[in-house]
């Protein structure tokens, strides 16, 4: 609960889809502040990527009242989006997380988030 994910550079090699990996940053717990980070990624064989960054929430109460802000993606044609945000409107109505229009993505196969932004 409330740690910060700041200034760290993703290269995606490796992600393989074994025990569910298929993305950097996997938020399942609440109120972190995951900003300023650049992720990239480039197909490998036997690789799977799906999203740059997602929240779960695994057990009620957890997965909510996380901030995404000022990351840069670069999806390499591949992952969906930038940001999927699972359950915001349902479990985390509460405690919504947050995507704000300062990220950026690029080479997104459907875009920068599946949630709505918000302005800082």
């Amino acid at each position: 609960t409330g740690g910060i994910v700041r200034g760290n550079t993703f290269d995606g090699r490796g992600i393989s889809g074994q025990n569910y990996a298929d993305s950097w940053v996997d938020a399942q717990g609440n109120g972190y502040l995951i900003e300023e980070n650049i992720g990239t990624y480039v197909r490998t064989n036997g690789s799977v990527f799906v999203d740059g960054y997602q929240t779960h929430v695994l057990l009620d109460g957890w997965g909510c009242g996380n901030v995404f802000r000022a990351n840069k993606s670069d999806l390499g044609g591949v992952g969906n989006y930038a940001f999927n945000i699972q359950d915001n409107l349902t479990a985390c109505a509460d405690q919504p997380n947050v995507v704000y229009g300062s990220n950026s993505v690029t080479n997104a196969v459907t875009g920068l988030s599946n949630i709505p932004l918000s302005s800082e």
